[in-house]
């Protein structure tokens, strides 16, 4: 019998077979052919996936061949094929750390790994795989601090492969913070712990796929101390009425964070000087034409941790020297034929004043008289006589008139007519004075006499009345240019002085008020009760005695918050 080769396709292989005369559904010997297959991997979310003719993404997709054995084992049975040596091509998936493949159900005939399929590649075959997130999330503290006070942060780091949704923040064991965004950070509320107190924070990080970075137990753990104040301490106090910007000295705390002292000055509510890491001793900073009035002194102090201390001193800054002028006595340059003097003269200044006297160059001493001043035992010749008013802030200012003593026996007498002769005019010496303000002192008279022996010329000038003793003090509210009086009193009055009240200006009571006075003090206060007297009212207080020259005490309310003017005249 010859041999035929018959090729024929059956169910897709190409099959051949040496027979001859073949009989359908003869068994015979197998049908070898050659079968196409294909791979597909569907790429994945992140990562890779690498194998023979694979490189997804990018090359997702192998075709090779494989052959196949087909017969039948029973006449007129079904062909039955297997594949001879089947390809197996060996996945690996990579993502990075923390990453695991979680390969599609039945996709892989075997994974000798986590991240590794092996596939046999029959027919079409496709292969997927998702990501598992079994990475633990890391934290820890970033350069905590040993001390908590208001400033306080304290930071952690953390990182996980999937991103950190959150980190949680423990004190003594108990959840006080979590934040969900860099810069993973802390503020402790201090309000719920003692100051000085020490306390144990820990921190656990959490990622997107709910893995946490420890339990609370073994969680990274930082100690530290509540620190709640700060103080600044030895702050000096200036003298309450200064003539010049006063310095003020201080001990700062021992952790003031760097410039951390700032030192201001403030005229009411107004800054006039700042100075930011200030160091002591500050002197305070008035600004360039400083008014008077009162000011304050204000030392901050913020220590490392964020604790704030602030301390303030005040004064009243009191630049105007007092008026002082002498009102009566001998005029400046007189001639008086007297051993003794007497002068009179008024002091004022919105702070008070101490007034003392001197004669020559000797030293100032207390006055005879609240307003006057009693010489006695004067020797002949040139004499000076200095008043002194030096305020509360010690400035001062003075009076002085300078005279001659002279013996009056050394006068030149009118000559008489003698034996009957025309009669002889002698015309005395006329002095004119001024004090040290510029006003004219009084003018002596010139004598002219007739007669045989005639009489002397004034060689001096008349005294003055003196002057009344009584003393005025005052106290005013002043706010927005409303001012009250807070204490109107006369002080040194003597029995019978007529005292006359008046007002004049917005606010003002009518009329005039006046009083006779029984004790040596005199309170006014009763007649404002309580008025509110608009800027530039005029309060007149007029004390008058019998046979004495009297004074006005004038007291002008000003705009703003400056207390009134104060006056006072010899009336």
């Amino acid at each position: 019998m010859r041999k035929v080769l018959i090729l024929a396709v059956v169910g897709g292989v190409l099959v051949s077979a040496d027979t001859a005369l073949a009989i359908p559904g003869d068994p015979g010997e197998p049908q070898i052919g050659t079968h196409q297959a294909s791979l597909t991997v569907t790429p994945p979310a992140a990562g890779s996936v690498t194998g023979t003719g694979i490189a997804c993404p990018g090359d997702c997709f192998e075709e090779l061949d494989y052959d196949e054995s087909c017969e039948r084992t029973r006449i007129g049975g079904p062909l039955e094929c297997s594949p001879i040596d089947p390809s197996t091509i060996r996945l690996t998936a990579a993502r990075g750390p923390g990453w695991t493949a979680d390969w599609g159900d039945g996709d892989c005939s075997a994974e000798p790994s986590a991240n590794v399929c092996d596939v046999e590649v029959l027919d079409e075959q496709t292969v997927s795989l998702a990501w598992l997130d079994t990475g633990w999330p890391t934290v820890g503290f970033s350069s905590p601090a040993s001390k908590a006070g208001p400033a306080t942060v304290f930071n952690a780091v953390a990182g996980d492969n999937a991103g950190v949704s959150k980190v949680d923040f423990y004190v003594d064991g108990v959840l006080r913070g979590t934040d969900t965004s860099l810069p993973y950070q802390f503020a402790p509320d201090l309000s719920l712990y003692a100051d000085g107190s020490s306390h144990a924070l820990k921190i656990i990080s959490q990622d997107p796929s709910g893995n946490r970075s420890s339990d609370l137990a073994s969680a990274p753990s930082h100690t530290f101390t509540v620190d709640r104040s700060t103080s600044v301490s030895s702050v000096s106090t200036p003298a309450s009425l200064v003539k010049a910007a006063p310095s003020v000295t201080f001990t700062p705390p021992a952790d003031l964070k760097t410039n951390g002292m700032t030192c201001t000055t403030k005229r009411g509510t107004t800054t006039t000087g700042s100075t930011p890491g200030c160091t002591s001793p500050y002197t305070a900073q008035l600004g360039a034409s400083p008014a008077d009035g009162a000011y304050t002194v204000e030392l901050r102090a913020e220590d490392n941790v964020g604790n704030v201390a602030t301390i303030t001193r005040a004064f009243t800054l009191d630049k105007t020297n007092p008026q002082v002028q002498i009102n009566g006595g001998p005029a400046e340059g007189a001639v008086i034929d007297s051993r003794s003097a007497s002068y009179n003269f008024a002091a004022s200044d919105a702070n008070g004043v101490t007034i003392t006297c001197r004669l020559d160059s000797g030293a100032f001493g207390p006055c005879s008289g609240a307003d006057s001043h009693a010489l006695n035992g004067l020797t002949l010749g040139a004499h000076t006589f200095t008043v002194r008013a030096v305020d509360g802030a010690g400035n001062e200012s003075s009076a002085q008139r300078t005279f001659t003593v002279q013996d009056p026996s050394t006068q030149t007498p009118d000559q008489g007519n003698q034996g009957g002769g025309s009669p002889t005019t002698t015309t005395a010496t006329t002095t004119t004075g001024t004090d040290i303000t510029g006003t004219p002192g009084t003018t002596g008279t010139a004598g002219t006499t007739g007669g045989t022996t005639g009489t002397p010329g004034n060689q001096g000038e008349s005294l003055d009345p003196p002057v009344v003793a009584a003393r005025s003090s005052a106290k005013f509210s002043v706010k927005r240019g409303k001012t009250k009086v807070s204490k109107l009193k006369l002080n040194g009055l003597a029995r019978g002085m007529v005292v006359e009240v008046a007002c004049k200006g917005k606010g003002c009571p009518r009329g005039t008020t006046k009083f006779t006075a029984k004790k040596a003090t005199l309170d006014l206060t009763s007649v404002f009760k309580k008025r509110t007297l608009g800027a530039g009212a005029r309060i007149e207080v007029r004390v008058t005695q019998a046979a004495r020259r009297g004074k006005l005490f004038r007291y002008t309310t000003q705009k703003g918050s400056k207390k009134p003017k104060v006056q006072t005249t010899i009336v």
